[in-house]
């Protein structure tokens, strides 16, 4: 006992050790468990810190566009305006945002606003979740290190383990502690291990998770880069639009000088001639152009031409102008988001922008240049128009009862409209034109030249709408032409194509399958429905699609009984082997519980062969104790007689008892023998029962079964009896209808005859009914319907 107790002691010991080691790893893994909690708290703080700054800053964003929408702001709403400014400029860094309380301003368009504390909120979580990426990497390695640690722990305490239950038996009390210490110390050190492999898992998550809203806020900073990439089709926007304003400024330049040469010719000749006319009219300045009906010649109002100029200058300038505030606002923004981009750190797209911006003020300054150019020419109209531009006419004198009157802008419109027309209707009776393209350049001289809803308009869209209708009617009138003869080609192709089919299914060479199928492709192909041929071919389909059903049906019915017959012969079949299957197991049973019984049966046998041994014994046993007493008796006692009587009287008390000890416990033994007996056999028995029902099961599924695969099968001819009847009536129907058919045929040939020979004046007669030639007619209508519906 002493080696062994000194192990005990030595390994309790050791156990020892380990539950100091354990408690300081399970110290040790709650404060990096404590730890792993703060940081965690700590950083989903600054993330709801980071959205209510976020969405406070918007709502004061919201304010201000609220307040920047109200017109003529008093001092009060202008102090509130500065003091948001100033709220949102303390909110979001590098903002500088400004208010112009004189022009009542921002430096900043709301969209651009929004965006810029849209970003900054991104800026802000994103670096928040680089922080907290950061410190997930920490935590993984520390916990990494302590898993690998824990681990090797727990493997030596196992090993410790295994010991106390390979050294000793729990019945031993140094081992009792053994076994505790060791127990308490493999469990506690596995709860770490499986401490540190969840936070472990929770921490991969949580890095993962991070890694995602990373790449998402990434994503939409990339956005907002591609939308810089985007600056340069804006660019090209306004560039095409300040070209345009350029050339609309060039335009009123060129009508400037075709003004000066007007007013030359004028000077010269003392009128206009019709193309100067008419190029005046086109600029837009009819009004300022005067006929005098008594000389007819054109002249031009200096006065009236400088007033429509200057309004169309004044115009100009004033588009330009607008364009000119969208180009500064524009550049606002430009200069904002350059100056964001440079604060969060972006500085690609912080110089894509300044780009953009300095591109911008290059526009500006060329509206700047295009209105000063403008004005200029506003202001030299009045030089033009200064002088005596009367010309010859102004020296011829007229008295005062001369009737002088100046035709309007649109009279000279007409005139120049009529003198193309002259022009254009020559041209066409010569040939040099077709109809459609003098139609064309009527439409685009009335479009020219005349007034919307004016007489000459009216009259000339009345010309081209009878044109277009004319068209659209010999258009029409060419398709039904065109529908007429392609159904003729159809039906003689149909013609051609039915004999070929008919000759070679009469010789053998199709089957009725195949001639059927391509007479229903001859008829969808080449004949029009509801026509005569397609009628007759659609009657001989039917027929044939009937006879087919009749034979489907026909062959159904004997597949249906051979089916019923085969399911009945499977469900009978499977029943018998369910049944035999189910008695060979209920026999194995009844011969294993029969061969318990029959080896009990011998068991019992054989105890009782050995008690009747034993008893034997016991007789020789006694025996031999009786002759020993006896001879001990003659060497010691003293009174012969006494102890002689004394030895005999213990042996057989001795005797006595042993017997009744052993018939008791092999009473006992027979009792149990019995019971077990009895259990077999109300084993036996229940099996017995179990199978019988199982059998009944069997047979009563069978049965049923049957009886449902019966019953279906009668459903099932009485449902194809009655197709058959309702396809005999169909039969039945059809031959009624074409014997109608035949009949009206008939009729109507004979009414023919009647009507040509007693010059429509006779009745038909047929049999006991007298029909006339409308109510024939009528009545085939009837049965051609009633045929085209069957």
């Amino acid at each position: 006992m002493g080696p062994i107790i000194t192990a005990v002691g030595a390994l309790v010991a050791v156990l020892g050790t380990w539950i100091v080691t354990t408690a300081l790893t399970t110290e040790n893994q709650n404060k990096l468990t404590e730890s792993i909690e703060k940081s965690r708290a700590a950083y989903q703080g600054a993330v709801e810190d980071i959205e209510e700054s976020r969405a406070s800053t918007l709502g004061m964003m919201q304010s201000l566009e609220q307040l920047m929408a109200v017109e003529d702001k008093s001092a009060a709403q202008k102090a509130v305006v500065k003091g948001l400014v100033d709220q949102l400029n303390e909110a979001v860094p590098a903002l500088s945002l400004a208010y112009n309380a004189q022009a009542d301003s921002l430096n900043m368009t709301a969209d651009a606003l929004e965006r810029y504390i849209e970003a900054e909120a991104r800026r802000q979580l994103q670096q928040e979740s680089t922080d907290r990426m950061v410190e997930l990497e920490k935590e993984r390695i520390q916990i990494a290190e302590d898993l690998e640690k824990a681990q090797a722990d727990l493997y030596l305490a196992q090993e410790e383990y295994n010991r106390v239950t390979e050294n000793g038996t729990a019945a031993m009390g140094e081992y009792d502690t053994a076994y505790a210490v060791a127990q308490v110390t493999v469990g506690r050190l596995q709860g770490v291990v499986n401490n540190l492999t969840q936070a472990q898992q929770d921490n991969e998550s949580e890095s993962a998770a991070l890694q995602g809203q990373y790449n998402d806020l990434s994503t939409a900073t990339d956005n907002a880069g591609s939308a810089v990439s985007n600056l340069a089709k804006d660019l090209d926007t306004v560039t095409a639009t300040e070209e345009e304003l350029a050339k609309a400024t060039r335009t009123l330049t060129s009508e400037t000088e075709t003004l000066s040469s007007a007013f030359a010719e004028q000077k010269e000749n003392g009128s206009l001639s019709l193309d100067t006319t008419l190029k005046l009219i086109e600029a837009g300045y009819g009004a300022a152009l005067a006929v005098d009906e008594e000389t007819g010649s054109v002249r031009l109002n200096a006065e009236a031409y400088a007033t429509l100029a200057k309004q169309k200058i004044d115009e100009q300038i004033s588009g330009i102008q607008d364009s000119q505030r969208e180009q500064k606002t524009r550049l606002l923004e430009l200069e904002g988001k350059a100056a964001l981009s440079a604060a969060m750190g972006h500085a690609a797209m912080a110089l894509s922008y300044q780009e953009a911006a300095n591109a911008m003020k290059g526009e500006v300054a060329g509206t700047d240049a295009m209105i000063a150019q403008l004005t200029k020419l506003r202001d030299g109209l009045d030089t033009v128009v200064t002088g005596d531009w009367s010309g010859k006419a102004a020296t011829t004198p007229k008295s005062s009862s001369s009737s002088s009157k100046s035709k309007t802008a649109e009279e000279l419109r007409v005139e120049g409209y009529k003198a193309a027309m002259e022009d254009l209707d020559y041209q066409r009776n010569m040939d040099e034109i077709s109809e459609a393209d003098y139609y064309t350049r009527l439409e685009q001289l009335r479009d020219k030249y005349l007034t919307e809803n004016s007489d000459e308009w009216r009259s000339a869209t009345v010309k081209l709408h009878e044109w277009t209708k004319s068209q659209r009617e010999a258009e029409e009138k060419a398709a039904q032409e065109a529908d007429k003869q392609a159904a003729k080609e159809k039906q003689e192709a149909y013609d051609k194509l039915r004999a070929d089919q008919d000759y070679f299914h009469d010789i053998g060479l199709t089957s009725d399958s195949y001639y059927y199928q391509h007479l229903e492709e001859l008829r969808d192909t080449h004949l029009e429905k509801d026509s005569e041929a397609w009628r007759k071919a659609t009657v001989e389909l039917y027929y044939w699609q009937q006879k087919q059903q009749e034979a489907a049906l026909a062959a159904q019915q004997t597949a249906y009984a051979a089916a019923q017959k085969q399911r009945t012969d499977l469900v009978k079949q499977y029943t018998d082997e369910r049944i035999a299957a189910i008695k060979a197991e209920q026999q194995a049973e009844e011969d294993r519980i029969n061969a318990l019984i029959d080896g009990i049966d011998e068991e019992i046998a054989a105890r009782k062969r050995l008690r009747e041994e034993e008893s034997d014994e016991d007789d020789i046993s006694a025996a031999q104790k009786t002759l020993e007493a006896a001879k001990a008796q003659l060497t010691f006692a003293r009174d012969e007689n006494t102890r002689r009587e004394l030895e005999k009287e213990v042996a057989r008390a001795q005797e006595a008892l042993d017997k009744a000890v052993q018939s008791k416990a092999d009473n006992n033994w027979y009792y149990a023998k019995e019971q077990e007996k009895a259990a077999l056999q109300d084993q036996l028995d229940a099996a017995n029962d179990k199978y019988q029902q199982r059998i009944d099961d069997a047979s009563s599924w069978a049965s049923d079964r049957v009886a449902t695969e019966t019953a279906r099968q009668k459903a099932e001819d009485a449902q194809a009896e009655k197709e058959l009847a309702q396809m005999a009536a169909a039969q039945k129907a059809a031959a009624g209808v074409l014997a109608t058919v035949g009949q009206a045929v008939k009729q109507i040939t004979n009414a023919t005859t009647n009507l040509v020979t007693n010059n429509n004046s006779a009745t038909i007669n047929t049999g006991a009914s007298a029909m006339t030639p409308g109510q024939l007619a009528r009545a085939a209508a009837k049965v051609l319907e009633q045929m085209a519906k069957a």
